[in-house]
């Protein structure tokens, strides 16, 4: 594998065995492992902790394999440690997925549609004769009146707000399984409240690692 020497930017592995969560997962997984499946009061462990965990202990370290990278301008060698490429445990991993996909969402995502997000809650839920007259200024449902505090005003005001950034406020519910409320606004109003992140930014992020410090 083969690269041109660049003073942009100088590999250094982030050395996972040096980090506190390495040595604390070290010390204490076998032990606590053990005695969690001897346990048999409570449910088995799921089997994917296990393999999570194992690939955790190999994810770059040199001695479960690696590749050369060299430079074709200094012949410099830099041994570039395999990673495990997991979602469970690894911070290393975990960042690089979440800015691999924020740069997905960023560039292919929301550009092609409207800005969309919803709230689901699990409460009593509304007939369809709550939904025509909810979003009506102090109207509000009889089965809450006396029950949950308010004069029937939050949801107009909200809807009204929403309205004037040429959005929508929608909802859908049943009685008993609780009610989803969703704001839907427009691409350009998406511009202004999403911020621009490029793919270098998002890939220096990664290599900065998480804000904890546990990488590096």
């Amino acid at each position: 594998m083969q690269t041109a020497c660049t003073q942009a930017f100088k590999y250094r592995r982030h050395e996972p065995e040096t980090t506190l969560l390495y040595h604390v997962f070290a010390r204490e997984w076998e032990t606590w492992n053990a005695e969690r499946q001897a346990d048999t009061s409570r449910t088995p462990l799921p089997a994917f902790v296990g393999r999570e965990m194992d690939a955790y202990f190999r994810c770059g370290i040199l001695d479960h394999g690696f590749t050369i990278l060299s430079c074709d301008d200094c012949d410099q060698k830099l041994p570039v440690a395999y990673s495990c490429k997991r979602r469970g445990v690894c911070p290393s991993c975990c960042a690089k997925r979440m800015s691999e996909i924020a740069v997905h969402l960023v560039d292919n995502v929301l550009p092609h549609g409207a800005y969309r997000q919803s709230v689901t809650d699990h409460g009593i839920g509304m007939s369809s004769e709550d939904t025509v007259g909810i979003f009506v200024p102090f109207t509000r449902s009889k089965r809450t009146q006396g029950k949950i505090p308010g004069v029937g005003l939050g949801l107009f005001t909200a809807r009204r707000i929403i309205e004037a950034h040429s959005g929508r406020l929608t909802v859908a519910g049943a009685l008993g399984k609780g009610s989803t409320f969703s704001i839907i606004l427009p691409r350009e109003m998406e511009d202004a409240l999403i911020p621009k992140v490029s793919k270098g930014e998002a890939i220096s992020a990664q290599r900065r690692g998480p804000s904890l410090g546990l990488m590096h």
